[in-house]
């Protein structure tokens, strides 16, 4: 009886959903909508005004032009096609635009 068992080859770790968000995701930490200065990123529920939403988007704009992990931010969201919010100082809209430009 042959007892010899194969060997698999030397592969590198499958990774995982937690590694795969922790490597992408870092940035999260030390972006500057964290907290209440992120209420602004997202329309409220039950929608809003075409006036209002354009407000509140500026007001996140703002928060996104002083931001470190801007690039990173937008980078993500272009990558994971986040449908909703500002994302790296950019509306959806925006950055559908972006993207067909590139």
């Amino acid at each position: 009886m042959n007892t010899a068992v194969a060997q698999l080859p030397d592969v590198s770790p499958i990774p995982t959903v937690a590694n795969v968000s922790k490597l992408t995701t870092e940035w999260h930490d030390s972006a500057s909508c964290r907290g209440e200065a992120g209420r602004d990123f997202y329309p409220p529920f039950g929608g809003e005004r075409k006036r209002e939403r354009v407000a509140r988007e500026q007001r996140a704009k703002t928060v996104c032009n002083v931001c470190p992990v801007r690039t990173q931010c937008l980078e993500h969201a272009i990558v994971s096609g986040e449908r909703y919010g500002v994302w790296g100082g950019l509306t959806f809209d925006e950055r559908v635009t972006l993207r067909r430009s590139a």
